[in-house]
């Protein structure tokens, strides 16, 4: 206190205060005034600079400061925050050319701004989405972030974590099917984020925990993130790849992102901290929950205005326990006693409050559980119908229902009693892609599985099953074509799955059956021969491949859709397999790439063999898959790096060119297994285990 005096007393060994003189000044750097009866009173120093674009503040230690004011953005995207420092904060009207909607770099029509107004135009071929790949359909991955943009009614979601590494993309749902985003920055991967929307600020904010121990925080405002604070000015983590460390949601009565962190080991307290869209605050209530492993997540609860953190933890004696607790902006309560019963898994963040039912709805494996505030009741999930693992869930108020998104890629809404299926898993494991040039579209298949092959056409953003029955035995390694002149996917080879035998077989497929082909002739038995369709000779041709004693193969037939003749092996390339083979629509001929020998070497197929090879090198050395862009008429290829890498070239008849995409499917932890060219949309499409990307050049 200013106005008391304090000296330390020997004799009894304790402090000893006095009050000042009536009237002696008590100035400070922020106010001016007089001691009265041991208080200080007075008027504080003004601070004002006149400027309504300041908030005017005062520090004992360092006197007046001027924090610049953040002004709200507009919701309607044609206009961005300004402020006068007469008249405070106010609105502009953006550039023209600004995105002023959702931007997808597979569209060819985007929303720009003109003059104050949001109008569609043609997207320019030139910008960041040029030279880039960017995924045609949702990945099958675990532990999303997602929250509601309730401004723009979306479901905005990221990242993900698939078998083969983690993901960085931001999808949104607008009720009817997920549309991606791709803005010009993205916060990095990471295991587990976390997002919440702040319903003030008109942001969606994500926090991402880095590997080295650092949280990252991002905001989404639809059109791009922005990073707002690093590990320098965040809380710190308490980081482990396997384990989610930060729950996250946004209190509505004090307009703050609350988000907790979780330290490793079994029940540790949580760290509780405050983000006001510029800086963190660190709260420290006298108790809180303890938590095992992070495994807790945090939702909103509107009809008693608390932040609501659902948990688990694991005691001594290895019972797992429910906890349900409550966040008031100053104490944690404990409410768990609630919700006894049957432990809940929550390492997947499926917890959401259902604001039309009034409930808190906790879905774990087989299960789904609600929370009324007193009761808990435990819904078991039928054998089929239900989400599977690896679950994100969210409110969207424009439509009254619970998303859900699990593992598998599949969309469900719940109703208060049973899960509905929206939409079936978009990204197919395959391992074979043609083009059917007769119906124009991309077809997909996939025969290493346990029942019989399923074909699959892509359409409209997404694959759809197709019937295949009485199809050949499940197989790997076969090779695929599309025969133009009789309108049939051809199939020879490949090792069946049961016996890991080598076969001799064509099939056909005519868009709705399979049909095995039996001929006077036929190549011995293979798998992964090049395989392409000779349009100038109106026959499929095969060369190499690999044989039941893995030895290298290098004769060369072709198909006329009756028999299979021979053809003569001089000047032909070395024997192998692992070849990808393709028409090269502008110089009439199949090009063949590479293979298991090891060598970037390319040959030319049609009345002979002619090798093209660069001879300064420069070329790709384990090509995977090949296909020739028509309309800028180059070859195609996808090198692969390593188990989850690709890089991408192109061959213009006389040498090799690398790309350097803005983005590439290798940054993806991606499987590639084929790619083919879509002359219908002018792109190149490459598939693999659950995944589909495309490239935009």
């Amino acid at each position: 206190n200013v106005c008391t005096d304090a000296q330390f007393s020997a004799e009894t060994a304790q402090c000893v205060f006095s009050v000042k003189a009536e009237g002696t000044a008590c100035d400070d750097s922020c106010v001016t005034g007089h001691c009265h009866s041991g208080s200080c009173e007075g008027t504080f120093k003004s601070c004002d600079d006149v400027d309504a674009c300041t908030i005017d503040t005062c520090s004992v230690t360092t006197g007046c400061a001027h924090v610049p004011r953040e002004c709200p953005t507009p919701v309607d995207g044609c206009h961005v925050a300004s402020c006068d420092a007469v008249t405070g904060c106010g609105s502009t009207e953006a550039a023209d050319g600004t995105l002023c909607g959702p931007d997808d770099c597979r569209a060819t029509m985007v929303n720009v701004c003109l003059q104050g107004q949001c109008v569609t135009k043609p997207r320019p071929d030139q910008g960041r989405c040029a030279n880039t790949w960017v995924p045609a359909t949702l990945s099958n991955a675990n532990n999303r972030a997602m929250a509601y943009d309730s401004a723009r009614q979306r479901v905005v979601m990221f990242g993900g974590s698939t078998s083969y590494g983690l993901l960085n993309q931001t999808w949104e749902w607008n009720g009817l099917a997920w549309e991606l985003r791709t803005p010009a920055a993205s916060p990095p991967t990471t295991y587990a984020p976390v997002m919440a929307y702040d319903i003030a600020r008109h942001r969606t904010v994500l926090l991402s925990a880095q590997s080295n121990g650092t949280l990252e925080c991002w905001e989404w405002d639809g059109i791009t993130w922005t990073q707002r604070s690093t590990g320098a000015t965040s809380p710190a983590v308490h980081h482990d790849p396997n384990y989610p460390t930060t729950g996250i949601a946004y209190d509505v009565a004090r307009h703050v992102i609350v988000a907790t962190i979780f330290q490793l080991g079994p029940n540790h307290t949580i760290d509780t901290w405050e983000w006001n869209g510029s800086t963190w605050r660190q709260r420290f209530p006298a108790s809180g929950p303890l938590i095992n492993y992070g495994a807790a997540a945090l939702t909103w609860n509107p009809d008693r205005q608390r932040v609501t953190l659902v948990g688990t933890v694991a005691p001594p004696a290895g019972l797992y326990t429910n906890q349900l607790w409550e966040w008031d902006g100053t104490h944690w309560t404990d409410r768990s006693a609630t919700v006894s019963g049957e432990s809940w898994s929550t390492f997947l963040r499926a917890v959401a409050w259902d604001v039309d039912r009034h409930r808190l709805v906790i879905k774990s494996t087989s299960v789904t559980r609600e929370w009324d505030g007193t009761r808990l009741t435990a819904i078991q999930d039928p054998p089929t119908g239900a989400p599977g693992d690896g679950t994100s869930v969210t409110y969207d108020a424009a439509r009254h229902q619970l998303v859900l998104l699990d593992g598998t890629s599949t969309t469900w809404t719940w109703d208060g009693a049973t899960w509905r299926k929206l939409n079936e898993v978009l990204s197919p494991y395959l391992d074979g892609l043609v083009f059917d040039s007769t119906r124009q579209r991309v077809l997909g298949f996939f025969g290493n599985s346990p029942v019989p092959f399923t074909a699959w056409a892509w359409a409209d953003g997404g694959w759809v099953p197709q019937p295949t029955p009485a199809g050949p035995a499940s197989l790997s390694g076969y090779s695929l074509a599309f025969d133009e002149q009789r309108s049939r996917v051809v199939m020879f080879g490949g090792t069946a799955t049961s016996g890991l035998t080598v076969q001799a077989q064509t099939w056909e497929f005519d868009g709705t059956q399979w049909t095995r082909r039996v001929s006077a002739h036929a190549p011995p038995g293979r798998q992964h021969a090049s395989f392409a369709y000779d349009t100038s000779r109106q026959r499929v041709r095969l060369f190499g491949g690999e044989d039941e004693n893995f030895v290298n193969l290098g004769d060369a037939w072709e198909w006329d859709g009756t028999d299979w003749q021979q053809l003569p092996d001089a000047g032909a390339p070395s024997p192998r397999y692992g070849a990808p083979a393709t028409w090269d629509s502008a110089n009439n001929r199949i090009l063949v790439v590479g293979g298991n020998t090891g060598g970037g070497d390319i040959w030319e197929w049609s009345t002979g063999w002619v090798n093209r090879t660069p001879p300064d090198g420069g070329s790709p050395q384990q090509v995977r898959a090949v296909a020739f862009d028509s309309a800028r008429q180059t070859l195609m290829a996808v090198e692969a790096v390593s188990f989850n890498s690709i890089n991408t070239w192109e061959f213009d008849g006389t040498a090799w060119t690398q790309r350097q995409p803005a983005r590439s499917p290798g940054t993806a932890g991606f499987s590639m297994t084929g790619a083919v060219y879509d002359p219908h949309a002018n792109q190149l499409m490459i598939s693999g285990v659950g995944q589909t990307w495309t490239f935009l050049p």
